[in-house]
């Protein structure tokens, strides 16, 4: 018992601050991730360019390194905080660096329609184009054009400032209402148009932007996937949990962490993936709590920065859970339950100390921690007696390992087995199965695109032009230093 005490008075202290910890891992994950928030048409993502490329999906994370393609009449949506990307049709982008002040991507072919809502201090935005570097100096709407070998690379600024490198007397400044316009192979030559004309790409963004929460009122802009919440939900004010957000179309039964898939990332491991349309915020920030019986999803505190987690549950294995269901499966069986407001996300990838702090204080503030039986990295015999452990989903491991639909293979286990069986967490989780052999690649662009040194651009190829694909009108006037 008095190890118990020490130990929850040792991580209670880590969470406050109050111990030295040790110093932030230069390997720790970003804070910060875009998430697919929209496709249509055939989309692929490739996770890096080690990897084959894969069907998109939406609410998966997205991060550096990973590429996206848009085949012809498709299109995607990117959401990173109040930031919102919206690519094209045949247009790939490739993710440079994505973290919690930076991102920067290349732009090989095709088009992207950039918001930007909020440029916090210190906060930079560039994407490189086979024709040069641009950096987005302002909060504003952009859409830049990679160009091909006969179209011009376009910077079009409906609003904010952006800069093109290359210049023949420096950076080429484009304003709010102008398009910057770059034509040729090396030299290039830069022109200015005094008008920056819209096209079904930035109206499908613009009608995207006006449907969602523009500005949250119980979140911090910051949290990726906030947008969906309003619509998707109701928000209310408890006297125990203070703003809770209820979702207002879910099937009967529904259970948080339920609805969806597992998939594998290299940088946090297991990711949950959620079939609801709103499914990234709930599910990577907050906790959830069963109140009055209806399921809530609990924020936090609006002010603290959030920090994404690849999924906010406890996992869990047991005798006596595997006991009274191994008639059913072939393999032992692996479950997990959504943690509770108050309760200790362990993350389940080599982490620092002051990352563990960082990606709870959100939610473990100002509260009674109780019955810690666990620290981070520390030997584990038995998981605390989470508040919504009765709600735990279980499942054979192939069903994990396979990424398989998780709702469809949920095992039978009655609630009072789950309360009353030793749950213990899992130190190895099921290893992700190999894809078959001779699996098709999901599309992707066809000609091999190789990173090239970050500011320069340079490096891209020119896309061969598509006889489809209208011009753009000839430029109107010289470029302005």
């Amino acid at each position: 018992m008095r190890a118990q005490i020490l130990v929850g008075v040792a991580v209670a202290a880590l969470l406050c601050g109050v111990v030295p910890v040790r110093a932030a891992l230069a390997d720790d994950p970003p804070a910060r991730v875009g998430r697919l928030a929209d496709l249509s048409g055939a989309v692929s993502l490739r996770p890096d360019p080690a990897q084959p490329w894969a069907v998109a999906a939406r609410n998966q994370p997205v991060t550096s390194g990973m590429s996206l393609w848009t085949e012809p009449q498709a299109r995607a949506a990117v959401e990173i905080g109040s930031t919102e990307l919206h690519l094209g049709e045949q247009s790939e982008l490739d993710l440079q660096q994505l973290d919690d002040t930076a991102f920067g991507a290349q732009l090989g072919q095709g088009s992207v329609n950039i918001d930007i809502a909020d440029l916090q201090a210190g906060e930079t935005y560039s994407v490189d184009t086979p024709r040069g570097t641009v950096t987005l100096e302002r909060p504003g709407e952009y859409r830049i054009d990679a160009g091909t070998t006969q179209d011009p690379t376009q910077v079009v600024v409906f609003s904010g400032e952006a800069q093109i490198a290359g210049g023949p007397d420096g950076p080429v400044d484009i304003q709010g209402g102008e398009t910057g316009i770059v034509t040729g192979a090396d030299p290039f030559g830069y022109t200015l148009a005094q008008s920056a004309d819209r096209d079904p790409l930035d109206d499908w963004a613009d009608g995207r932007i006006r449907t969602a929460s523009a500005a949250p009122r119980y979140v911090s802009r910051a949290m990726t996937g906030y947008q969906d919440l309003d619509a998707a939900g109701t928000w209310h004010q408890t006297p125990t949990y203070g703003t809770v957000w209820y979702p207002t179309d879910v099937p009967s039964g529904w259970v948080p962490y339920r609805y969806g898939h597992w998939a594998n990332d290299d940088r946090w491991g297991w990711t949950w993936i959620d079939d609801q349309p709103w499914g990234f915020a709930p599910f990577h920030y907050g906790r959830w709590a069963y109140v009055d019986d209806r399921w809530g999803w609990v924020p936090g505190p609006v002010e603290v920065h959030p920090v994404y987690a690849p999924a906010l549950v406890s996992f869990f294995a047991g005798a006596a859970v595997g006991a009274a269901i191994t008639a059913a499966v072939d393999s032992h069986p692996i479950g997990w339950y959504p943690l509770g407001p108050g309760e200790i996300y362990r993350p389940p990838y080599r982490v620092s100390d002051t990352y563990v702090r960082n990606v709870n204080v959100t939610n473990v503030r100002n509260v009674e921690i109780n019955r810690i039986t666990n620290i981070h990295n520390g030997p584990t015999t038995i998981i605390e007696n989470g508040a919504n452990r009765r709600f735990a989903t279980v499942v054979p491991a192939q069903v994990m390992a396979g990424r398989q639909p998780v709702a469809h293979a949920a095992l039978p286990v009655a609630a009072d087995q789950l309360d009353h069986a030793r749950l213990t967490p899992v130190s190895t989780l099921p290893h992700p199965e190999a894809p078959a052999a001779g699996q098709p690649q999901a599309p992707h662009p066809a000609q091999a695109r190789v990173p090239g040194t970050p500011g320069l651009g340079s490096h891209l190829p020119l896309a061969a032009a598509d006889p489809n694909r209208p011009h753009p009108p000839a430029p109107s006037q010289p470029a302005k230093p």
